[in-house]
């Protein structure tokens, strides 16, 4: 029993030993073996050193703000060869007015094209300029403090050039200038020591910011530029050559943009158009083109013909009298023509463009001249004639007509009235018609003697056609078929006759038989 303890003690020692030197191996090889991180910093400030400013409106303190930036690395290939101008892109996040630092493991990095490259150093970095929603950068450029393990910058604020373009109202724009109105923007400087100067120039190529577009309602930021040109905002942006802001001094620098057209055509485009640009270097500009062209309309006329003068007679004005009804117009046929025109300077008109005439036929209208036919009141030989309709009417709603003359003038008898159910047969006052002509005397009633019409029998009511006590001239006439046949009515009346007759008979007879007796 007691060996067998002994040996067990033995083994168990043995064993612990033995995981203890399996457990140290692992550590011994990954001492030997492991693989140091070469960790490189970016700092990205916006302070310059301590004195809490920096190269920004100060207004934006605290703002968060996003976009890219670019940094520039050498490494080792698969080869093991060492490559250089190789970028890599990253996107900061931060506050305006905070550092921030960035690590980037150097001892491997993957580059735009998503290759691998070991054992790096940082060659330099890059703010580019773009647009992309909230993380767009258009106006912020960083000043580089490079080493080989580490790079520090700090953001600088440049003029904004964000610039919107548009039309005035009611502008009219030639069709041939459209597309065709080359803009040449370029900047004014006006500096915190007071000095200024326009057209301002790049400071590292001497050469004027300026850009050129061609015209177009829209927006655009003048900064998205090709950065390769010495005279790009771009270029100049990104190295902060248009910054408005210094830790040592509250005042900025001003910024202005100007707008002119440029190219061949300046001179007509100047002529035609003006353009007008507003705003300021920290919320963007306006750019409004306005235009001097007016519209004009050329009027020429040919084939003109005369108008013809019309009288009608009017009975209520008197005898000798004319107003004019309707003024007469010429015919004519009138050719227009538009066109588009500059005042210059001398006040004329300069066409630029004619459009195709529009020709148009206009008929003459009539002149129409009233001209009295009521006779006046002269003297005493003025005599009043009535014509009345009898039961009819006139087309103007009247029944009565008066005509007024002297006593042995003509005048023409009235047309005939109108009566439902009957048909105008002459007028009484002697037997007159529509149009003869009477010979005025006296006063004198003309009455409408009427005829039942033949063709509406159902109108047959029976009825006098004339004024009571008058009858009709043809109902005069002696003739048996005049008579009017014996009716029931005269038969009672006889026989009522006779029984008298016979009665007074009886009387008498009787009277004269007791006589007798």
């Amino acid at each position: 029993m007691k060996k067998f303890s002994k040996k067990f003690s033995i083994l168990t020692m043995v064993t612990l030993i033995a995981i203890a030197m399996l457990i140290s191996i692992p550590s011994v090889f990954a001492e030997g073996g492991a693989v140091e991180k070469n960790i490189g910093k970016i700092t990205l400030k916006w302070h310059h050193y301590d004195t809490g400013k920096g190269y920004y409106n100060p207004a934006d303190e605290g703002k968060e703000v996003s976009f890219w930036y670019i940094f520039g690395f050498k490494g080792k290939d698969n080869n093991g060869t060492m490559q250089s101008g190789l970028f890599a892109q990253r996107m900061y996040n931060g506050k305006i007015g905070e550092t921030k630092v960035d690590e980037i493991d150097l001892s491997s990095v993957k580059d735009q094209k998503g290759d691998t490259y070991t054992d790096c150093e940082f060659e330099g970095i890059y703010l580019p300029l773009y647009r992309g929603g909230n993380t767009a950068n258009t106006k912020y450029g960083a000043l580089l403090d490079e080493k080989a393990k580490e790079i520090t910058i700090q953001f600088e604020q440049n003029m904004e050039t964000h610039t919107r373009m548009s039309v005035a109202e009611n502008s009219i724009i030639l069709e041939k200038d459209k597309n065709n109105m080359p803009v040449r923007f370029d900047v004014g400087s006006k500096k915190t020591n007071g000095t200024s100067e326009y057209p301002y120039k790049n400071i590292k190529t001497g050469y004027e910011i300026y850009r050129i577009i061609n015209f177009s309602e829209g927006e655009i930021d003048l900064s998205l530029d090709n950065p390769r040109n010495g005279y790009s905002f771009n270029g100049a942006i990104s190295r902060g050559e248009l910054g408005m802001f210094n830790p040592y001094n509250t005042n900025k620098n001003e910024y202005k943009l100007h707008a002119n057209f440029t190219g061949e055509n300046k001179a007509d485009l100047d002529e035609r158009y003006s353009l007008a640009i507003t705003g300021n270097d920290t919320k963007g500009w306006n750019l409004e083109l306005s235009s001097k062209i007016k519209e004009g309309n050329k009027t020429e006329e040919s084939n003109v013909t005369d108008f013809e003068t019309i009288y009608e007679d009017d009975p209520t004005m008197p005898i000798g009298k004319t107003k004019v009804k309707q003024e007469g117009v010429k015919g004519k046929t009138v050719k227009k023509t538009a066109y588009y025109y500059v005042i210059k300077e001398n006040g004329e008109e300069k066409v630029l463009e004619s459009k195709a005439h529009v020709a148009e036929i206009i008929k003459p209208v009539n002149k129409i001249v009233l001209r009295g036919t009521k006779t006046s009141k002269t003297d005493k030989e003025a005599k009043t004639i009535t014509f009345d309709a009898n039961g009819g009417k006139w087309e103007d709603n009247t029944s009565i007509k008066t005509v007024e003359a002297n006593k042995g003038e003509e005048i023409k008898i009235l047309d005939a009235p109108s009566r439902e159910g009957y048909v105008f047969d002459y007028w009484k006052g002697s037997e007159y018609y529509p149009g003869d002509t009477y010979k005025v005397e006296d006063n004198h009633t003309f009455t409408a003697v009427w005829k039942k019409d033949s063709k509406n029998p159902d109108n047959n009511t029976g009825e006098n056609l004339n004024k009571p006590g008058e009858q009709n001239q043809s109902q005069n006439k002696n003739t048996t078929d005049n008579k009017a046949p014996n009716t029931g009515d005269n038969q009672s009346i006889y026989i009522y006759f006779s029984l008298i007759l016979v009665t007074a008979l009886s009387v008498l007879a009787m009277r004269g038989f007791a006589t007798k007796e």
